[in-house]
């Protein structure tokens, strides 16, 4: 769970600036989308850095994107072997998402990291048992009052997006 959790605060902090490959045709797609490649290379150099050199290179960052970045990087140094590999797994695996959809993903989790703390880690709970049901059980459970009274309108929404997300065929 801790892995999803921090793919999710990966993909938003890596991503948040980048433009939406999607909406380009052409030439320019290809620009882009090599650009997002780069961006993911440098995303993984960073990530084997030793922690004195990322804090080096995170001085140069504005102080509240530097701060939001270090918090997902103290976690990110606090995971075990095994689940830093299963981290990359799912980044690998997010990748190879077509752009469309991993800027709809993208969204979500800055909708869902604009909530407060202790809605956050509910909805992360939320999105795990989500994972786990079958389509036809999830949708069936999303409709249930426990549900339903468990989370407001927006947080529904936002998860419903994400169970829409999980419903798609992966490549």
């Amino acid at each position: 769970m801790l892995g999803r959790v921090l793919l999710t605060g990966v993909l938003v902090l890596a991503f948040s600036a980048l433009p939406a490959a999607a909406q380009f045709k052409g030439p320019l797609a290809k620009r882009k989308a090599a650009q997002q490649q780069k961006r993911s290379q440098m995303v993984e150099k960073f990530s084997r850095l030793p922690p004195e050199e990322q804090d080096r290179m995170l001085q140069k960052l504005p102080k509240d994107r530097r701060k939001q970045i270090q918090n997902n990087l103290d976690r990110y140094n606090e995971l075990s072997p095994e689940q830093k590999k299963r981290l990359g797994r799912q980044y690998e695996n997010f990748q190879q998402w077509p752009p469309e959809k991993q800027q709809s993903a993208r969204k979500i989790f800055r909708r869902m990291n604009g909530l407060e703390e202790e809605r956050k880690v509910a909805m992360r709970r939320e999105v795990v048992k989500l994972r786990n049901l079958p389509g036809d059980r999830r949708s069936e459970y999303m409709r249930s009052d426990s549900y339903k009274d468990s989370f407001s309108a927006d947080e529904q929404k936002i998860l419903s997006d994400l169970a829409d997300l999980m419903a798609e065929p992966r490549p």
